[in-house]
This record gives C-alpha cells, sequence and structure tokens, in this order.
C-alpha cells in the first residue's frame, strides 16, 4: 500500500501534517474541500484553538494560494 502522502497532493498533506502536530485532525471535521464554504468552516472551528496565529494564517495562506492559480486563469479566459 502506497504511503496516504503520495496519493494526495503535496500541500494537503502539509497542511494536514500541520493540523495533526497541533492536536488538530482535519478529516474528522468534514472540511475535505478547498473551496470558501470550508475555508470558512476551518477558520470557524479552529480560529481560537490554534496556538499560535503563525499556524492558523499558514493553514488560510495555504488554502489562498491553491486557488490562485485557477482563479487566475478564469480572469484570463474574461479578459
Amino acid at each position: 500500500m502506497r504511503p496516504i502522502h503520495k496519493l494526495l497532493p503535496t500541500y494537503w498533506w502539509v497542511t494536514t501534517h500541520i493540523l495533526r502536530t497541533t492536536g488538530l485532525v482535519l478529516l474528522q471535521t468534514g472540511c475535505l474541500n478547498y473551496d470558501m464554504g470550508n475555508v470558512i468552516c476551518i477558520i470557524e472551528r479552529y480560529s481560537l484553538k490554534f496556538p499560535s496565529l503563525v499556524q492558523y494564517f499558514l493553514v488560510l495562506g495555504n488554502s489562498i494560494f491553491l486557488h490562485f492559480w485557477s482563479i487566475s486563469n478564469k480572469l484570463k479566459k474574461v479578459v
């Protein structure tokens, strides 16, 4: 059986690893997809539980960064 981090994209593995090391498990929350609703879900669930703001913004930044390329491509199509 292949390791889970080989099956999932690297950013997903890094995000879940960060949450696991802080005692939080993203897989149990039901917030598995990175869309705006789930980003807000993650913020609501963990904004007061993260031990540091660095980890909070790292997870939020990952979510925004992942969508940057798809948003950029959509804007190019419009223009």
